[in-house]
Formats: structure tokens, C-alpha cells, sequence
């Protein structure tokens, strides 16, 4: 298992997506969709190993869905916060990629 005090300091930015492509790729190695590698049949500790005793017993595929859903609703409600206008807008996206970059070093 990776570990993130493993990850040299370059990649600790993409920490998540190393993570992704490895359950990606344990999945494709088996034949499966990774979210079926989450059960008892594929791991050696439970949820309990990582999150406390009240998850002992327990295993991912209990809180995921095996195959991805075709479609999936999405709703966004405007709050007073959201940018409205083209100037707003601009300034929210900058700050976005500012921290972006801010979080990738």
C-alpha cells in the first residue's frame, strides 16, 4: 500500500489520482470494475482497520455501488456568494486556478 509519507514531494499533488489509477488498475487486472474489488473477497482488512471500531466488520462495497449509475441527477441552488456577472465570474475562476496551483506544489 502507498502511503502518502511515501509519495515523493513532486507527487504528493496528485496524490488522489495515483490513488484512483491504482484501484483502476487492480480493477482492469482482475477483469472487473474496481468498485467490485471492494468486498471481502478483495480486501484484507475492513473498514474498521482505517476508521475505528464502529466500522469493524464492514467493507467499502457496503457504501458503493458496483457499476457506475448511466445517469445521475445534479441540482445547484444560487446562493448570494455565486457569481452572477461575466467580472464575477472571471475573479472566481482565477481564484479557483490560483489555488489549484497553490495545492499541486
Amino acid at each position: 500500500m502507498i502511503r502518502r509519507c511515501d509519495l515523493l514531494p513532486q507527487y504528493r499533488a496528485y496524490e488522489r489520482e495515483i490513488d484512483a489509477a491504482i484501484h483502476d488498475a487492480y480493477g482492469k487486472a482482475l477483469g472487473l470494475n474496481c468498485f467490485r474489488t471492494y468486498g471481502p473477497d478483495f480486501l484484507s482488512t475492513d473498514l474498521g482497520h482505517y476508521l475505528g471500531k464502529e466500522f469493524a466488520g464492514e467493507t467499502l462495497d457496503r457504501y458503493v455501488l458496483p457499476e457506475p449509475k448511466p445517469r445521475m441527477p445534479l441540482y445547484h441552488l444560487i446562493g448570494a456568494l455565486d457569481p452572477l456577472t461575466p467580472a464575477e465570474m472571471k475573479k472566481a475562476q482565477d481564484e479557483f486556478v490560483a489555488q489549484q496551483a497553490k495545492q499541486k506544489r
